[in-house]
């Protein structure tokens, strides 16, 4: 049985990425997050921790069509470190409206993986940086900083 999205704001007070001051319930029930003092804005964008160190963003987004509705998320990213060759244990997924994000933090939270050997569970809190658009920028700004990647590694943006 899952928890109530009021429920799931106080799970994110909890968590390192986000200050307790910057999460808030709305009355409708959808989570919202505010890191500026600015107006609050609706969660959409998860991080996923304990990501298997192999996985780039199309096997998390086989394990999320697994667990979530067609069409309910539009951009997968699991960031890569060239060094070790590896993932870095973490990703993002944004999810297509607040309320979407609210049952997929619940959906998702302490899912085995099913396509890979790891003992691991999906540990999942809404993510510092929010929204599709935001987020994309935030890559390309960082692909910039790092000098390229290699596209097996670029995040997946799907469409509608």
């Amino acid at each position: 049985q899952g928890l109530s999205c009021s429920a799931l704001s106080q799970v994110a007070l909890h968590t390192r990425s986000i200050p307790e001051s910057a999460v808030r319930a709305k009355r409708s029930g959808e989570m919202t997050v505010n890191t500026t003092g600015a107006a609050s804005q609706p969660i959409t964008t998860l991080m996923i921790r304990n990501i298997p160190r192999m996985y780039a963003a199309s096997q998390l987004a086989r394990e999320l069509r697994r667990l979530l509705a067609p069409g309910d998320f539009d951009f997968v990213y699991v960031p890569w470190d060239k060094i070790s060759t590896t993932n870095m244990g973490f990703g993002f997924v944004n999810l297509t409206s607040a309320s979407v994000a609210c049952e997929g933090l619940a959906r998702l939270a302490d899912q085995p993986w099913r396509f890979t050997k790891c003992n691991r569970k999906m540990q999942v809190q809404p993510a510092r940086v929010q929204g599709l658009e935001v987020n994309l920028q935030r890559f390309k700004r960082d692909v910039a900083d790092k000098g390229g990647l290699v596209m097996e590694h670029a995040p997946l943006v799907l469409q509608k």
